[in-house]
């Protein structure tokens, strides 16, 4: 994931706004010293005055946030808004409107095809004079913001709405919230999230070293978890799976150091949860063996191989057990695992060891209905050997 790159795409798309006039942004109040009207869905403005007996007062909004036009499929009919920090780049607070000259405000932010497309149009446009202008079309870096308010009907959270936001401990997304775009909230100092049951991916690191994230509840839609979608969220000591979920993309929990255990729902069709370990149903293989997983854990049958450097640094790791359907186990799969006294093999004949890729120059390896013997060959003796079985 490259930070960087986001950010010439997003600060692209802020000159624009500002060249062609697609956005108004750090609007002043007016003389009264109150936030700028928002008007109506009828286009009638509100704001200062006292409503009369009946009528909705116009609600309030931070000052200077950036409304950005989004198009409908046509390409010309405005059907809202997304909203950027502006000139409340340096508020604690933040408020965004459910509506703004008399249409919805319907994202936070904005997708990365949209920044895609200009930085293809507008080449010419300077890199350094970008950079200083991204945070005003997100809320990307505001390192002061410590609570936004985000109403009902917003559907979407765009593109790296909230990078690097590290003093945002939390938020509540509204049940309208629909899609969450990638590196969303990379970096952001939140500590617990729940995810609406109207979102249906997580998105390639959305997540991504939200080290201090502790909780996360994810909705009962939620298809897919995109590559890095949690990875280092160091705080993170275990997580449920929905029987929603499909698909979960490379490193998804990789260097969540505290990650003991990985529950699935008992309904998943792709995916198992056996004693904290995460497994894909189809290929019969782990997925996630969470790095502070503790205790006994027994390997489900039908896998047929233990990867490389599988458990290996798992220190609270005391007894397995490996099922006969294991012939292959790879280089340090149980390195470093400082507490696992025994491992129970259900097939402890046949197994050879090699240092060689093509299993060359083997040696038999038996004593392997000894538990603890096993255990000493599989994290000393033999840990950087290759193991195959036959039959």
């Amino acid at each position: 994931m490259k930070h960087k790159f986001l950010v010439v795409l997003m600060a692209i798309a802020a000159t624009l706004c500002m060249a062609f006039g697609l956005s108004a942004c750090g609007e002043k109040p007016d003389e009264t010293g109150k936030n700028p009207p928002v008007t109506d869905p009828n286009g009638e403005q509100g704001g200062t005055q006292e409503p009369d007996d009946g009528e909705q007062e116009p609600e309030p909004y931070t000052e200077g946030l950036c409304f950005t036009e989004l198009y409908g499929e046509d390409g010309t009919t405005v059907i809202g808004y997304f909203v950027g920090a502006g000139e409340a780049l340096h508020e604690e607070r933040i408020v965004i409107p459910s509506r703004y000259q008399g249409l919805p405000v319907l994202s936070v932010s904005t997708d990365m095809e949209y920044f895609q497309k200009i930085t293809e149009e507008h080449p010419e446009l300077g890199r350094e004079e970008l950079e200083a202008l991204v945070s005003k079309y997100t809320f990307n870096e505001c390192s002061s913001l410590k609570e936004i308010v985000i109403p009902e009907g917003v559907t979407s959270i765009g593109y790296g709405a909230f990078i690097r936001c590290s003093a945002l401990t939390s938020i509540d997304i509204p049940g309208s919230v629909t899609s969450i775009g990638p590196m969303a909230f990379d970096s952001c100092g939140l500590k617990t999230i729940v995810i609406p049951d109207r979102v249906t991916e997580i998105a390639p690191a959305t997540f991504h070293n939200c080290a201090a994230l502790a909780s996360v509840t994810l909705g009962s839609s939620v298809a897919a978890i995109g590559v890095s979608a949690f990875e280092s969220c160091k705080e993170l000591t275990s997580i449920n799976i929905p029987d929603s979920v499909t698909s979960i993309g490379e490193h998804a929990f990789g260097s969540c150091n505290k990650l003991e255990k990985i529950t699935v729902g008992s309904g998943n069709q792709a995916y198992l949860g056996k004693d904290g370990i995460l497994y894909d149903k189809a290929q019969m293989k782990a997925v996630c063996i969470p790095k502070a997983i503790k205790g006994a854990v027994t390997i489900p049958n039908g896998v047929t191989e233990i990867e490389a450097s599988a458990f290996s640094g798992r220190s609270g790791l005391t007894s397995v057990t490996i099922p006969g359907s294991v012939t292959s186990i790879g280089k340090y799969a149980f390195s470093s695992c400082d507490l696992l006294e025994e491992v129970h093999f259900e097939a402890p004949n046949g197994w050879k060891v090699s240092q060689n890729e093509d299993m060359s120059d083997t040696e038999a390896v038996s004593g392997l209905d000894n538990a603890a013997q096993a255990a000493e060959y599989l994290t000393d003796t033999y840990c950087v050997y290759i193991w195959k079985r036959e039959g």
